[in-house]
């Protein structure tokens, strides 16, 4: 996964958590892919992974949010691209 794709996923969740499969929609990629990129990114700690607790029908819907060390590199990653 390039740093690129992180970073377009940092951008997309930064205001508001959304779901994996709205995610996925935005990105224009398959939903498997994004919940392949989602669970790289939750094992270092760019994103968590809640429950929305909102909807409480059916298979509960998994937000994703940016953690404090996402916010930094999606920070990190705009400032060096600038400069590139």
């Amino acid at each position: 996964m390039s740093l690129e794709v992180e970073a377009q996923v940092l951008t997309i969740i930064k205001k508001n958590p959304v779901g994996v499969r709205e995610l996925s929609m935005q990105m224009k990629r398959r939903t498997q892919t994004m919940v392949d990129v989602i669970k790289k990114m939750n094992a270092t700690g760019l994103v968590e992974v809640k429950p929305d607790k909102t909807d409480t029908r059916g298979r509960p819907k998994l937000l994703v949010r940016s953690t404090t060390l996402g916010d930094d590199f999606l920070e990190t990653y705009t400032r060096l691209s600038r400069l590139l």
